[in-house]
């Protein structure tokens, strides 16, 4: 029922012409090509906390968290091969890379098992960690997750980028015996709050100020272009009967990343014959080192022929496009923005600047009716 990979002299030729490396033919890719398009797995900062109470004093902290692709190629992943002593259970977990136009199989260290908790689908075993620690003691571990598996594919959307990862094939079980998964570029996974399993159990701590940890593939099973985005940590509060976010990071962790605005883009459509329109901006968004920050969350202000609040995350490329909506009347919208954070980002206004040579202060743009 289940497809085995098997790598014959002539697909390890073939493989070799792409610069990989075999342990030993039909086993094991040892190394990727340089022209690999890798993917990119981060956290975005955990939300929606919520505070259960149960009989006994049962306690569980809840939140929802996403991971999400901010590389320049897709996460794909597909496991096969059951495990002869428990059906449950796949012991092969081969990524996919894709470079040259042509995919690539690359075996990992990871499993898959199936959930039968509601869920009814098979999940990645540990693609995700928690850890929550004291404030003062912020890389201890005193409590984890009581979630440990994770199917995903494409829900939570940070441009318009292709999806390819539906939700309808991913984590069941094909006709050719595997079980794919996978992210899209600019895509993440969100898993709810409220979702079974989606908790830490904190029954027997004291109330006070906690440092949450939340890792992506934390073994480090898959491969991708940078880890050290993997992780995000949140400061809490945990009270009698509720939970609250002190700070989207932990006292005493490292220097944070100083980003700000390294460009601000109008443009303008018009409505047919109506006379209406609407502007756009696009925000790119860099760090004092000049490189692009995916993940950050862009919020600003239109006002003029517009007035509305909006915000919006930035792609791998460090932009996001923001609109007015539909605008009926007036010939001038302004777009102020009026913070960018995220993770461990540090946003400093005075070191916005525009290169296309006085279209915008690097703050504010205004953007004309055509």
């Amino acid at each position: 029922m289940f497809k085995t990979w098997r790598g014959g002299p002539a697909l390890v030729s073939f493989l070799l012409g792409f610069g990989l490396v075999f342990a030993n033919a039909g086993s094991a890719i040892a190394e990727h090509s340089a022209n690999a398009l890798l993917p990119d797995l981060a956290m975005l900062q955990p939300n929606e906390f919520h505070l259960e109470l149960g009989s006994g004093g049962v306690r569980l902290l809840r939140f929802s968290t996403s991971i999400v692709n901010l590389g320049p190629g897709r996460f794909d992943v597909y496991g096969s091969e059951p495990d002869p002593a428990d059906s449950t259970k796949l012991t092969r977990v081969t990524q996919r890379l894709e470079q040259d136009g042509v995919w690539v199989e690359h075996p990992t260290a990871a499993t898959m098992f199936y959930s039968g908790d509601g869920h009814n689908h098979w999940h990645v075993f540990g693609l995700q960690d928690w850890k929550l620690a004291f404030q003062a003691t912020p890389n201890d571990r005193i409590a984890s997750a009581a979630k440990t598996g994770f199917c995903f594919w494409d829900n939570v959307n940070l441009s318009n980028a292709d999806k390819y990862y539906t939700g309808f094939r991913e984590c069941h079980l094909q006709s050719d015996g595997t079980v794919p998964m996978g992210l899209s570029v600019n895509w993440g996974d969100k898993y709810p709050w409220s979702i079974a399993f989606q908790y830490i159990d904190i029954s027997t701590l004291p109330y006070g100020n906690y440092c949450l940890t939340v890792t992506a593939d934390p073994r480090g099973e898959f491969v991708e272009a940078r880890t050290d985005n993997n992780s995000v940590r949140t400061l809490i509060a945990i009270q009698p009967d509720a939970v609250t976010v002190l700070a989207p990071d932990c006292t005493g962790e490292s220097p944070a990343r100083i980003v700000h605005v390294a460009d601000l883009d109008g443009t303008v459509k018009a409505k047919g014959k109506s006379g209406k329109w609407e502007a756009f901006v696009t925000a790119t968004i860099r760090d004092s080192a000049g490189s692009p920050v995916g993940g950050a969350t862009v919020t600003g202000n239109w006002s003029g022929a517009a007035s509305r609040s909006v915000s919006g995350l930035t792609a791998s490329n460090g932009s996001v496009t923001l609109g007015t909506g539909q605008i009926a009347g007036g010939t001038n919208a302004t777009f102020t923005v009026t913070n960018v954070a995220g993770a461990g980002l540090t946003y400093s206004q005075s070191a916005n600047t525009d290169p296309d040579g006085g279209d915008s202060t690097g703050t504010t743009i205004t953007i004309s009716k055509p």
